[in-house]
């Protein structure tokens, strides 16, 4: 019985976990010594799984698909930038009450970038 109980405390933690990551995430984008402010927003948590999208003011708006796990946010989106595409994986840390991110831009297996963001319902 014990052993059912902790099975039930562990998967409520996870769901309203999972929903404290719900929300917009300004991120301050470092790429070759040059800085952007991007966009993370997230739509959809649901057992580890996240949805939503990543925009690049006046550039492109891309479909994200990630996961979390404990402190940790990956993902994956389509970037878009002078007719050329490619696959981005954002690899994050996560604070504890879910309003900062860190993390890095990576494609074809080389980091491209670096960021730091915060959530805007975060005081």
């Amino acid at each position: 019985m014990l052993k059912v109980m902790i099975i039930v405390l562990i998967t409520i933690f996870n769901i309203y976990a999972n929903e404290d990551l719900l929300g917009r995430y300004q991120l301050n984008v470092s790429i070759n010594q040059s800085n952007f402010t991007d966009f993370l927003i997230i739509k959809e948590a649901k057992e580890g799984a996240l949805r939503g999208e990543f925009i690049v003011p006046n550039v492109f708006q891309a479909p994200f698909l990630g996961s979390y796990k404990p402190n940790k946010i990956t993902g994956e989106f389509r970037a878009s930038e002078n007719g050329h595409t490619f696959q981005v994986i954002l690899e994050s840390k996560i604070s504890n009450d879910t309003c900062f991110l860190m993390g890095t831009l990576s494609s074809d297996g080389n980091v491209f970038g670096h960021f730091t963001g915060r959530k805007a319902d975060c005081i």
